[in-house]
């Protein structure tokens, strides 16, 4: 009966020391570069005054590209903002 305690706390002691050495090796496919970006139509005109274009561009999901189309955007002035 000592030999199994002897052997079950070696055994764990060894699994032990073991799990403090392991190494976290996260191996992550990384994607193509983006392909190049669309030639979108022509803009149509801005909404209102002050409205700025943004370019399409590609976003990455995951380990895919996505096109996100060109937009008008009103651009934020932090300088005028009331705190």
């Amino acid at each position: 009966m000592s030999r199994i305690r002897s052997f079950l706390l070696v055994a764990v002691l060894a699994a032990g020391a073991a799990t403090g050495c392991s190494r976290h090796f996260y191996a992550s496919r990384i994607p193509p570069p983006p392909p190049p970006p669309y030639a979108e139509r022509a803009r149509v005109r801005p909404p209102g005054p002050g409205y700025v274009w943004v370019e399409g561009y590609w976003l990455r999901r995951g380990n895919h590209w996505h096109w996100v189309r060109g937009y008008w955007t009103r651009p934020e002035h932090w300088r005028d903002r009331r705190w």
